[in-house]
């Protein structure tokens, strides 16, 4: 890598990490992927019902 973009890539990998380092706590939270990532829209436009316990 040039000289001159070593300051921009490791500001880009700092930034990729802390980004990551939050969804890790969102997690913990209990954030589920399917929500933090906006994939039930995609659920419902294919049909399938995401169910968040087994019902009696």
């Amino acid at each position: 890598m040039p000289r001159d973009e070593v300051g921009a890539v490791a500001a880009k990998a700092q930034s990729r990490a802390d980004n990551e380092a939050e969804k890790r706590e969102q997690f913990i939270g209990g954030v589920l992927g399917l929500d933090l990532y906006n994939l039930r829209p995609k659920l419902e436009e294919l049909g399938i019902e995401y169910v968040d316990a087994e019902e009696d």
